[in-house]
């Protein structure tokens, strides 16, 4: 970290943000692990393996139950734009557009005086994106235009009575249900709805759409498109449609009454827990996978905290002595005793942090 000492009055810009967000993810981090610990010890001491699916056990209510059942599809569901759908537990459809995107790329050198200088460079390349990407940042604007043909929105629809044995679904649950991507003849180019969703979605034919192989609607500005389908540019815009069928499932999750949730803690954490899937699972070695996901991801997080508090002390240290460092011999001196005082002291007020959230919560 002795480069940062070279940053002047840019280090106590950095270090003070720097050393506060350290604080800030170190407590987040404590509470968060805590609450997740206690909610899936909860989670662990409410299971119920319910063997009956075909009624609802009141004694069940609120407790976190692990069942083996078929999620049936309630009403049919169609996209109600372009009217794909049919008996399904949800129609998803994703919009993505084909947008410029910059990445910066940074090369060290030496100079021909002996100075070490670092030079950024710019590269542009298209990507598809979930949303269009504003090129006021750009370093090069001309021939990087993101504008965008036609702006459609991504949604999902569930079918309305969806049920898992003898309870209703809420649709985090659903979600949870593998997807499959919607076949070619789903798409009816010729048919009433779509017809006029086409008219609203290309501007009544001011931009060309086609439908690709694999159930998937094209839009483009280019005149060329119909001509050469594989041709494209930036400010395309592809429309893809997935279906979320009937399907037998292992589950744990929370009744509330007629309805299966994640299972939320009598506390009322944020944090929820739930398991929705199409291959069999065991509910002990889900819980203690979750506990050990729970425990890496906080050691993860202690250990980047440390660093962030680590960095922004350096940075302050190398504020304060930074007149210092033109002074030959004490200039190397304070600057090793800076690093070697940031790394001390953000242990110590890291170590601090950690042990004052946990004895606060």
């Amino acid at each position: 970290m002795a480069d940062i000492n070279k940053t002047g009055c840019g280090g106590f810009a950095l270090g003070i943000p720097l050393l506060m967000a350290g604080f800030i993810l170190l407590v987040w981090n404590e509470y968060n692990h805590v609450h997740t610990r206690r909610l899936l010890i909860e989670a662990n001491d409410a299971l119920v393996e319910v063997a009956d699916t075909t009624r609802i056990n009141p004694d069940n209510d609120r407790k976190l139950i692990f069942m083996k059942a078929t999620a049936h599809e309630g009403k049919p569901v169609f996209d109600p734009l372009y009217n794909i759908g049919g008996n399904y537990l949800a129609v998803q459809r994703k919009v993505e557009y084909l947008q410029w995107h910059e990445e910066a790329h940074t090369r060290k050198y030496t100079d021909s005086d002996g100075d070490k200088q670092t030079k950024t460079y710019y590269t542009y390349s298209l990507k598809w994106t979930d949303k269009p990407i504003d090129t006021g940042h750009f370093k090069s604007k001309q021939g990087h235009d993101n504008t965008v043909c036609t702006t459609i929105t991504s949604k999902t629809y569930y079918s309305k009575g969806t049920r898992f044995g003898p309870y209703l679904l809420e649709h985090s649950l659903i979600d949870s249900v593998p997807d499959i991507a919607a076949t070619d003849d789903m798409i009816d180019m010729t048919s009433t709805a779509m017809r006029a969703a086409l008219d609203s979605t290309t501007r009544h034919g001011a931009i060309s759409c086609i439908k690709k192989p694999g159930g998937i609607l094209y839009y483009s500005a280019s005149s060329m498109l119909k001509d050469q389908p594989r041709w494209y540019q930036a400010g395309d815009v592809r429309v893809t449609f997935t279906v979320r069928s009937a399907c037998f499932a292992w589950a744990m999750a929370q009744p509330n009454g007629k309805v299966l949730q994640p299972f939320r803690s009598k506390e009322g954490y944020w944090i929820t827990f739930r398991r929705f899937s199409a291959k069999p699972i065991n509910p002990q070695e889900e819980l203690e996978a979750e506990q050990s996901g729970n425990n890496a991801l906080c050691w993860s997080l202690r250990v980047v905290g440390w660093l962030m508090v680590v960095g922004g002390i350096n940075m302050l240290f190398g504020f304060l002595f930074g007149l210092l460092r033109y002074i030959p011999l004490l200039g190397w001196m304070f600057s090793t005793l800076g690093n070697v005082a940031a790394w001390v002291l953000g242990t110590l007020l890291s170590l601090l942090v950690i042990a004052t959230a946990w004895l606060l919560l």
